[in-house]
């Protein structure tokens, strides 16, 4: 045998080599990926916040099997709702080819994943987002690690001021009307608009925990606290934000409503003019780009 046969066979079977060694690897890693990628139980809030609400754009999807872009959208909102720390969905990548596409353009659509986020509980609110794909005999596997807003023990601190106020509540004798009322006053008479935060873009006063326990907040705060509230009192509502603004979105008699907690705060006039208002009233009253947003992702606004 030449020595050009020779070198040709042995390179042939260094392949060969490489190939079934690589095949084992991936094995290996996808093992792994299942045994080191755990769900942390002690860092999960499904059992106290998961909403049970019936709301138009957003339903659970609840086996995480992908085979379009709305499923995609469900099965992520599915799992941030339940308060997962991670979400696996899986698709039969040979059927679906589109998969991986489809999910990058969920996922890198930075509105839309703020939408999603929007809909759950702000104790289910992600600061980041990471991804990892295995794709093996013909099956893509998609794990989405979330990185949860709040510890644990801010809720705890949160929801013991909340409960000190709650308490002294006769709720037996308020309605939804009224808690939403008193929710309000509470969010905007115990708050001072914290515009040093603002150069900083960063901190509590973007969450609950400022509004709440910091008693400083800018309208992420206040529109989180707003909901954090809302659900206590089993009121279904939702976030709507764009690049500049966010606020709520109330349910009341069957109609979705406009609250933003931020502008009555820092109203010149002292008027609560953002109080429960309709789409229509809200765009009238404000024509800039602050109250704004993507009807296609917010369907409720158009219920009213």
């Amino acid at each position: 045998m030449g020595v050009k046969v020779k070198k040709t066979f042995f390179m042939f079977l260094l392949c060969i080599v490489v190939a079934i060694y690589s095949a084992l690897m991936f094995q290996d890693n996808s093992e792994q990926l299942n045994s080191v990628i755990l769900i942390n139980d002690n860092y999960n809030y499904s059992n106290n916040i998961k909403r049970n609400y019936e709301f138009l754009y957003y339903t659970d999807n609840n086996n995480y099997v992908i085979t379009s872009q709305d499923d995609i959208k469900k099965s992520i909102y599915n799992g941030l709702n339940t308060g997962k720390d991670i979400i696996t969905l899986y698709c039969g990548y040979d059927d679906y080819h589109d998969c991986l596409s489809d999910f990058h353009y969920v996922y890198d659509n930075k509105e839309l994943m703020t939408s999603i986020s929007n809909y759950v509980s702000p104790y289910n609110r992600y600061t980041s987002t990471k991804y990892r794909i295995n794709i093996n005999n013909g099956y893509a596997k998609i794990e989405l690690n979330i990185e949860k807003k709040y510890s644990k023990e801010q809720i705890k601190e949160i929801n013991e001021v909340i409960n000190n106020n709650i308490n002294k509540l006769d709720l037996d004798k308020m309605n939804d009307k009224e808690k939403i009322k008193w929710t309000h006053d509470f969010i905007t008479k115990k708050n001072e608009y914290d515009y040093s935060a603002l150069k900083i873009g960063d901190g509590d006063a973007y969450s609950a925990y400022g509004a709440i326990v910091g008693n400083k907040a800018v309208c992420l705060g206040y529109a989180e606290a707003m909901a954090i509230l809302l659900d206590r009192f089993n009121i279904p509502n939702i976030m709507v934000s764009n690049d500049y603004h966010i606020w709520n979105l109330v349910n009341i008699d069957d109609k979705w409503l406009h609250l933003d907690a931020t502008w009555d705060d820092t109203a010149i006039n002292g008027k609560c003019d953002y109080y429960l208002v309709t789409s229509d009233k809200l765009s009238k009253l404000d024509s800039s780009d602050n109250h704004k947003y993507n009807y296609n992702y917010y369907v409720e606004t158009l219920m009213n």
